[in-house]
């Protein structure tokens, strides 16, 4: 599970995603939990991939490595501040819901840092000192309108990182929550959140909270008019060392999703135009020099009209965008191989 907050637009996009792509119905890849984390030192990415399990690519070598291998599946891999390890989201088999892990960069040394059999934990992301970690748990497991099960009623913790006091910051009970982060001096958390279900309403807002949870979430992004009728005003917030924030909209062009930047306070907003590489985007995430950013871009699509993505690269200024990787990183991890 990945919750991502650009599900329900996926969903619409259904009859005009195989009108554009002349899809193939054989296509039965799954690009649904695909996430990735930089490195500390902008040398490595960790991603999840395709198969369930997480990988390390070199981004001056293009060397890939596996880190997981095992029968269940690996999510949201996000770096240690000081690069030497890895925390992610993990099924345990006989559990319905994930828990989290954290592993060295060989994947030899696995601990398991929460274990609440009621509850579902994902994203999780270190504090700027590597003391403390934030992650979104869902506490209700209930059956899916289109068919399944699924998760809701997220919020956000805090622990120390060795995964110990755990103390729940939000209690608005989402319906999905997006990428939350530490802001750089480590007091306040942005995240991205669907509204609740009642009553209905499945656009999304970056919101800022306390990390103490000491006050209630409060949203940092602008209501847009011209956009009311559904998708993302605003999701998958990243932030830069130096203040910048980066996320997710498509509040220039419905279900056209841009990268915009815009200072801590949302203010300042603009757009990179990455809708020219592809309208279908997700996790903008800074280089560490904050000068440029990585993003998924869905320029494929599935049997299902869901997007299978590639690795992109564009400057903060929204030029030189460029493909780090096609999809096949992703699908099929050890075989892909740079176009050089």
């Amino acid at each position: 599970m990945k919750a991502s907050v650009l599900a329900v637009a996926i969903a619409r996009c259904l009859f005009a995603a195989v009108a554009l792509t002349g899809l193939s119905a054989c296509n039965l890849v799954e690009h649904g939990d695909v996430a990735f984390d930089i490195s500390p030192d902008g040398q490595q990415v960790v991603f999840a991939s395709a198969d369930g399990d997480l990988y390390l690519l070199h981004l001056e070598t293009s060397r890939v490595c596996q880190l997981t291998k095992t029968p269940g599946k690996e999510k949201a891999p996000a770096f240690s501040p000081d690069g030497k390890s890895i925390i992610y989201a993990a099924d345990i088999k006989g559990r319905k819901g994930s828990c989290l892990f954290v592993s060295t960069l060989n994947g030899n040394n696995v601990r398991q840092l929460t274990n609440d059999p009621a509850a579902n934990d994902s994203i999780p992301a270190y504090s700027p000192d590597g003391s403390h970690i934030v992650f979104a748990r869902a506490h209700r497991h209930r059956p899916y309108s289109m068919g399944g099960w699924a998760w809701d009623n997220w919020d956000l913790y805090v622990m120390k990182s060795n995964g110990t006091e755990p103390r729940r910051i939000t209690r608005q009970k989402y319906y999905g929550v997006s990428s939350p982060k530490f802001l750089p001096d480590g007091s306040n958390i942005i995240y991205s959140a669907d509204a609740r279900l009642n009553p209905p309403d499945l656009s999304t807002t970056i919101f800022v909270v306390d990390s103490s949870g000491e006050q209630p979430p409060k949203p940092l992004t602008q209501d847009y008019s011209s956009r009311v009728k559904g998708g993302a005003r605003a999701s998958a917030p990243d932030v830069s060392k130096g203040g910048s924030i980066a996320f997710i909209s498509d509040r220039m062009e419905p279900y056209h999703y841009d990268i915009f930047m815009s200072n801590l306070d949302g203010t300042g907003v603009k757009s990179l135009g990455v809708t020219n590489v592809s309208r279908y985007n997700q996790d903008p995430t800074f280089m560490p020099d904050g000068t440029s950013l990585l993003f998924l871009a869905g320029r494929e699509w599935n049997a299902g009209s869901r997007p299978i993505f590639s690795l992109w690269k564009v400057d903060t200024d929204g030029k030189n965008p460029r493909c780090i990787a096609e999809s096949t990183l992703f699908t099929h991890p050890l075989r892909w191989k740079p176009n050089r």
